[in-house]
Parts: C-alpha cells; sequence; structure tokens
C-alpha cells in the first residue's frame, strides 16, 4: 500500500457537499466555493446596487460580492492571532501604520477612529480592555487589546509585525476597491422592492440570501444519505466524478499524525487539537 502512494496511484472519489433543490431541478455542488458562486450567480439576478459613487449589477455586483467574501475569509484565517471584528474596524476605520505606531498623537487619533468603528458595528465591543506598551526593538508603540470572542480572552497585538504582514496588505488592497463605491447607506433594488444597508457585508448577505430563496439546500454528511442512482450519477461516473489524488509529501510527519491522532495515548491527541483548533478551515461534525 505505501507503494501505491508514494507513486501516485491512489485516487478518492469525491461526492458532492451539497444538492441544491429547487422545483423539481436538483443540482449537486462539490464544496463550499461551489455553493457561494451557485448563490451569488442566483442571487445578483434582477439586483442593482446603488452606492454614492457607483450602480453595480449583474457581473460587477457578483465580482464585489466574491470581494468580501474573500475579505471575510481572510479575516476567519487571521483568528487564531487576533479577534477578527478588531482586525475588520483596524481596516475598514484606520489608517494605522508603521509610522504611527512612532507617533504618539496620531496613535490616540488613529485607536479613536479603532474604537468609534466598534461601538457601531460590534457593540458588543463595547468593554475591550486597551494597554499601551513599548516596543523597543522597533522604536515604537504597540496597543494590546483585549476582549472576549469564542467565550474565550483575546488578545489582539497592533504592533509593526501585525501591520507588515501579508494578511493586512491583502486585506488593505481589498478595502481599497471597496472604498471606490463610497460609504454607505447602499440601496439594493429589485423591481418595485428597495433594501438599505449600513455596510458591504450586509448587502453580501443580502445577495447570498436572495439566491437561497425558494430552494432546499442539503448538506450531506455521508455517502448514506444517497441512494445508489444519486452516487453513481455524483460520485462513480467516470464521467462526471471528481477524482483527489493521494499524495504524501513527507512520510515520517504523516506517520508521527496517524500515531498522535488514531493511537492510544490520549494526552498527545489533546495537545494536537488544542494546538491546531482555530487553524481549521472546514471542520465536518
Amino acid at each position: 500500500m505505501p507503494q501505491v502512494v508514494e507513486r501516485g496511484y491512489l485516487y478518492i472519489a469525491q461526492p458532492p457537499l451539497y444538492k441544491a433543490k429547487r422545483g423539481k431541478q436538483e443540482k449537486y455542488l462539490k464544496d463550499e466555493g461551489t455553493l457561494e458562486e451557485y448563490l451569488i450567480e442566483l442571487g445578483v439576478e434582477d439586483l442593482k446596487l446603488k452606492a454614492k459613487k457607483k450602480e453595480l449589477v449583474g457581473q460587477a455586483l457578483s465580482g464585489l460580492t466574491r470581494t468580501l467574501l474573500k475579505y471575510d475569509k481572510i479575516l476567519a484565517g487571521m483568528r487564531q492571532k487576533a479577534d477578527p471584528r478588531l482586525i475588520d474596524a483596524l481596516i475598514m476605520a484606520t489608517e494605522f501604520s508603521p509610522e504611527t505606531l512612532k507617533n504618539p498623537k496620531k496613535m490616540d487619533a488613529e485607536s479613536d477612529k479603532l474604537a468609534a468603528y466598534l461601538t457601531r458595528f460590534y457593540p458588543e465591543l463595547k468593554d475591550f480592555g486597551l494597554d499601551t506598551e513599548k516596543d523597543e526593538e522597533h522604536s515604537a508603540q504597540r496597543l494590546v487589546y483585549r476582549t472576549l470572542y469564542g467565550g474565550m480572552t483575546r488578545q489582539t497585538v497592533i504592533d509593526l509585525t501585525l501591520l507588515e504582514s501579508p494578511e493586512i496588505h491583502e486585506l488593505r488592497a481589498i478595502q481599497g476597491e471597496l472604498s471606490e463605491l463610497g460609504e454607505g447607506p447602499y440601496e439594493i433594488q429589485s423591481g418595485e422592492k428597495r433594501n438599505s444597508f449600513n455596510n458591504l457585508r450586509e448587502v453580501k448577505d443580502f445577495v447570498l440570501a436572495s439566491g437561497r430563496e425558494g430552494q432546499y439546500i442539503q448538506r450531506y454528511k455521508g455517502l448514506g444519505e444517497m441512494n445508489p442512482e444519486q452516487l453513481w450519477e455524483t460520485t462513480m461516473n467516470p464521467e462526471t466524478r471528481t477524482l483527489l489524488q493521494v499524495r504524501v509529501d513527507d512520510l515520517v510527519e504523516a506517520d508521527d499524525i496517524f500515531t498522535v491522532l488514531m493511537g492510544d495515548q490520549v494526552e498527545p491527541r489533546r495537545e494536537f487539537i488544542e494546538n491546531n483548533a482555530l487553524k481549521v478551515r472546514n471542520l465536518d461534525v
């Protein structure tokens, strides 16, 4: 068996994660990303977004929704080292830069903007803690926020390391794109109906909700939920199936991980889960 894997001969037929049913029509969707694309394309039909500087319809509105989803996914990916709500406020409301942390007056002004944004969009964070510390390595200061996130106290440090991270640069680039629409409120028009939204995240949620209207979306938990015909159509048919090649780039590391997760020792398994829980992108329970 190890030789089969090493030579790239082992494949897994990947069943769909979702089925969308609308009337008598059924569509199988491979994963979360495919579902999002499906909902976006349906959701933007007959919608027009009116912002202060632009109006978006069709593919332009689809592109905006994808950008907002990407923004949220980057925030979620940072949750191991920061409270995503604070990062959102940092990006959307402030002009924090490495130079700001070397200027106490500017730092106070930007932190006030951050606090105002939190009060407006995340009122549950009104009691956050904040300390200012010296960052002697960079001849600057850093801000240390303490918030309650996921039932635990989370410490978020705004320092040069954070501000120069790839994630912050990518979020800043997205924010630059979004700023071309101007500030809210934003209006979505659908026929004679009009809906107003304070921020673009609400616009994104509305588009996805519109795509879900009139549909039953089933998330499969296992192949046992499919009948034989569905299993053939979605997973086994050579003309339509999706195959994943099994690869092991580091046999020793893979063996160690299997030993930890499937072995008899409880403590190493608990430690692995605790250390990696917040890195999970897709948890299937």
